[in-house]
């Protein structure tokens, strides 16, 4: 009987200590994903475009504020959303352009003023590939 305590006793305590370095199987608090701002003190009011980086606008996400020109999108303060947009919100006051390629090349698709996408691959099979894109006041 005395046995059986000391045996009990001994699994509580490695169970907890496994609980306590890491070991355990029950799932881990993931924070959630914020949205940042680029752009803002130079933004115009109603002229901005949220991207995000999965469909339905999940994932992670910023607010760019135009009017706004980028040749590329690797920004730095935002990192690289080179071909990882995949759904957007225009503004009221804004009108969004996404190119295939760097520098405003290859594909273009517009998009105008109060639009949600939620999915630009079923919307215009452009999911994940806008690598350059314009915010224009409108």
């Amino acid at each position: 009987m005395i046995t059986a305590r000391v045996t009990l006793a001994l699994a509580a305590s490695m169970l907890t200590a496994a609980a306590l370095v890491g070991c355990s199987s029950a799932p881990q608090h993931v924070p959630a994903e914020t949205s940042v701002a680029y752009n803002a003190e130079n933004g115009k009011p109603g002229c901005w475009v949220e991207i995000y980086e999965r469909e339905d606008f999940q994932g992670r996400s910023a607010r760019l504020a135009g009017p706004l020109e980028l040749a590329s999108l690797n920004l730095a303060d935002l990192g690289d959303w080179t071909e990882r947009i995949n759904s957007i919100r225009v503004g009221p006051m804004a009108e969004v352009e996404l190119y295939g390629d760097l520098k405003f090349e290859d594909r273009r698709q517009i998009y105008p003023s109060g639009r949600e996408i939620a999915s630009l691959e079923k919307d215009a099979d452009f999911g994940g590939e806008a690598a350059s894109m314009r915010i224009s006041y409108k």
